[in-house]
Formats: C-alpha cells, sequence, structure tokens
C-alpha cells in the first residue's frame, strides 16, 4: 500500500510539473525576441536662431548739442544687413528724412564707428534709427532722438564807424545768458571783455575804439536757465568762436604850430579866447587892486 501512494503521489507530481510547465510556454514575453516585437521613437529637433542685438550707443538718447559733429556708434550681433536713417524737424516744423547708410556684416558681433555733421543737415530735432536684420530676416532696431541747437557767434564788421556787432544765434529754452570775450591772441582785452548778455538779446554793438590794431577772437559762452532761481547759471560746454582784424584809423595831424599833437584851427581858437579872458581877468584885478591902494 505504501508503494502504491508513493506510486501516485510522484505521477501526480509529474504532471502538474508538465502543465505548468507548458502554460508558461503559451505566455508571450514582450521584447524577448527582436523577430516577434518592434519599438518605433519619433525625436524632434528645434533649432533656435541666434538672438539678434542693434545697440545705438551714440549719440545719447534726449541729448542736446551746439557742436555739428558728433560722433555715431552703433553695436550689434548676429547682423547680417545694417541702416541707418535720419529724420530732421527744422524750426519751420518740416521734416526731413535722410539715408545716412547700409552696412553689412557677417553676422557676428560688429561695430560701425562714424561721425555724422550736424551742421549738413540744420538746426533742430533729430531722429536717428538703426535698424539690423539676418539672413532668417529676423530683424531688431534701436531709435535715438536729439537735438541740435548751435551757439552761433558772427561778427560783422564795421571798421569805419569803430565799432563791431556780434550776433548770437542759440536756443532760448536752454540759454539764458552769455558772456562775449574777445581775446588779442591769447590775452583777454579788458575793456571790452567781458560782456554780459540776457537772453533774448541776440544783437550787441560792441565799440573798438580802445583796441590797437590786430588780429582778434571773439569767444561767447553761454549759460543755462536753471530750474531753481536760487541755483547760478552753468556754462554751458564748447563756447562759439569768429575772428576779425581792426586796423584802427589813425586821427589826420591837424596841428600848424604842435606838429603831431592833433590840434585843429577849432582848437586854436577856443584856447586863443580861453587866454585872453585869463589875461583880461588877470589885468583887471590889477587895475582894481591899483585904484584901492591909491585911495589909501
Amino acid at each position: 500500500m505504501k508503494r502504491t501512494q508513493k506510486t501516485f503521489f510522484g505521477l501526480l507530481g509529474l504532471s502538474l510539473v508538465a502543465a505548468m510547465t507548458s502554460f508558461a510556454a503559451t505566455i508571450p514575453i514582450q521584447g524577448a525576441n527582436a523577430t516577434t516585437a518592434s519599438i518605433t521613437d519619433t525625436i524632434t529637433v528645434r533649432v533656435v536662431a541666434p538672438q539678434i542685438d542693434v545697440s545705438v550707443v551714440s549719440p545719447k538718447d534726449g541729448d542736446t548739442y551746439v557742436r555739428p559733429t558728433q560722433s555715431v556708434n552703433v553695436e550689434f550681433a548676429h547682423v547680417n544687413d545694417l541702416s541707418l536713417t535720419l529724420k530732421v524737424v527744422d524750426q519751420d516744423g518740416v521734416e526731413h528724412t535722410y539715408n545716412y547708410g547700409t552696412y553689412t556684416s557677417d553676422g557676428s558681433a560688429d561695430s560701425i564707428v562714424t561721425a555724422i555733421d550736424l551742421e549738413t543737415y540744420g538746426y533742430g530735432d533729430y531722429t536717428l534709427t538703426a535698424y539690423g536684420t539676418n539672413t532668417d530676416g529676423v530683424f531688431d532696431e534701436e531709435t535715438v532722438e536729439f537735438r541740435y541747437l548751435p551757439i552761433e557767434t558772427d561778427v560783422d564788421e564795421e571798421e569805419e564807424t569803430g565799432k563791431i556787432f556780434v550776433d548770437l544765434n542759440y536756443d532760448e529754452t536752454i540759454v539764458c545768458s552769455a558772456d562775449i570775450n574777445i581775446y588779442n591772441g591769447n590775452t583777454l582785452v579788458v575793456p571790452p571783455s567781458p560782456l554780459h548778455v540776457n537772453a533774448p538779446q541776440a544783437h550787441v554793438e560792441i565799440p573798438l575804439e580802445k583796441l590797437e590794431s590786430g588780429s582778434y577772437r571773439v569767444e561767447t559762452i553761454a549759460y543755462d536757465c536753471p530750474a531753481n532761481p536760487d541755483d547760478d547759471p552753468q556754462p554751458l560746454p564748447f563756447p562759439a568762436e569768429d575772428n576779425f582784424d581792426y586796423e584802427k584809423t589813425p586821427v589826420p595831424d591837424t596841428g600848424s604850430f604842435f606838429m603831431g599833437l592833433n590840434i585843429s584851427k577849432t582848437d586854436y581858437l577856443v584856447t586863443a579866447l580861453i587866454v585872453f579872458f585869463a589875461f583880461a581877468l588877470l589885468a583887471l584885478g590889477i587895475v582894481v587892486k591899483g585904484k584901492k591902494n591909491n585911495k589909501r
């Protein structure tokens, strides 16, 4: 009986093992065989264009310039084409647009350094725009606004009258007064310098009779209008200058007896009359004094 039980249980165990093996064989194993499974992945690559940048270093936005020559400095990166546009609104309010230049670059960091002659375009409000693009059409731009208000000094010579006229051109919104100095070489002429004028006075008459013949330089220093009345006006940079030559007209020698003293006939007559009355008074005094002595 015991042998029969052992045989029975042995056959039962083998049957269970065979059943479990058959069941496990029917279960699919993913990825175990390359011929029975496949994996597909999608990879998206985004290409980012380099950041384009345009920056105007000078002229400065909001500045006021009185000298005609000003530097233009534009820095840029990843730009292939750069253009500069200049707009000017003159004193009459008329706007003028100028193409100030077009430049090419290899797309790396670069800069443009040049100069602009504001006198070419004149007195007024300016707008400078730098516009840059790359080969993909991406663009960037920067705009600065500034003013050109020249302080000009123009000397109108009238030597025959012994005077000159100094014409000042300035903007009354930023200039409230000015000093006019006259130099002979590097020497300040006193008088008439310095001559102080207040805005809006712009036509100044200066006598020259105290000057000797020579070459002279007129310098105008303008002063700003302080926001606080208690503050002292500050001189604006870059004084304006002009030059003139002065030849003193000699006074004609009209003397007859005293050569070189420029004594005219009228001078002689007046002098003679003064001398005559002086002697007449002296004689009269002597006569009066003699009569008083005789009475004693």
